[in-house]
């Protein structure tokens, strides 16, 4: 009996592989046929259950995707990633404040639980609620001191609260940290340039150029798009906007 429930498991998981395969591919009708058919046999799968998600979230059938969700946590499958996943999927949806509160379900059960607490900044953002966001990031920024989208983030909440010097030393004590961080030096160019610096502002888009080469971090494109606008040395930079602002819309 041991031997046959062993021999299944080693089955659905080779049929999950092969579902993760076809989402990799862009098949993700056919993933899913894999993970439901996983899922008939092992139903508390929680891999199953996130990789379908995902498909259905890359076929934007965001309904599904949220009743999948309600259905993990009423299992108690990953219940975290769950809550905070359905809260992504609401804000997709702009239903920012349910999302919030979906947010916070994640947190109360993993206090300190850092893309929550972005998450929950990016919504209050998006509701033009930047003070609360502003505290979200402060506390993301606790756990991780030197994280970009984190400290580009609590930045911006306070160039929109009109606070552009301390946006300034949040920026500036980022590349303490990470000195050779273009994206940083562009923003902190950005918010110079908010308050008619001209000096600073050229000074930082310089460096951040300059280290556009090195760079590895989150938005490549952006900072590409970033440099070169100011610059106007590439027709393509208004391209490699769009393009970083699709994929990163809430950090603008």
């Amino acid at each position: 009996m041991e031997t046959e429930k062993e021999n299944e498991n080693i089955a659905t998981d080779c049929l999950l592989k092969e579902g993760v395969k076809l989402a990799k591919a862009g098949k993700h009708e056919k993933a899913i046929e894999c993970f439901d058919t996983v899922l008939t046999l092992r139903p508390y799968y929680a891999k199953a259950f996130s990789h379908k998600a995902i498909s259905l979230l890359e076929l934007k059938r965001f309904e599904d995707a949220i009743t999948l969700y309600d259905k993990m946590i009423s299992l108690s499958l990953c219940l975290v990633e769950a809550w905070r996943s359905k809260g992504q999927v609401f804000c997709v949806l702009g239903r920012h404040e349910e999302a919030i509160e979906f947010y916070d379900k994640a947190i109360s059960l993993k206090l300190g639980f850092f893309k929550a607490l972005m998450n929950k900044g990016k919504a209050f953002s998006q509701l033009k609620r930047f003070q609360e966001a502003l505290e979200c990031y402060d506390q993301c920024l606790s756990l991780k001191p030197g994280n970009t989208e984190a400290n580009i983030l609590k930045a911006n909440s306070l160039n929109q609260l009109e606070r552009h010097q301390e946006a300034i030393q949040v920026m500036k004590k980022a590349l303490r940290i990470d000195p050779r961080n273009s994206l940083l030096h562009c923003y902190l160019a950005g918010t110079f340039d908010e308050i008619g610096d001209n000096k600073e502002t050229f000074e930082h888009f310089r460096f951040g150029k300059f280290f556009l080469r090195d760079s590895k971090n989150f938005l490549d494109q952006r900072e590409i798009g970033l440099v070169e606008r100011f610059f106007e040395i590439i027709p393509e930079t208004e391209i490699l906007l769009e393009k970083s602002y699709k994929n990163f819309p809430n950090l603008m």
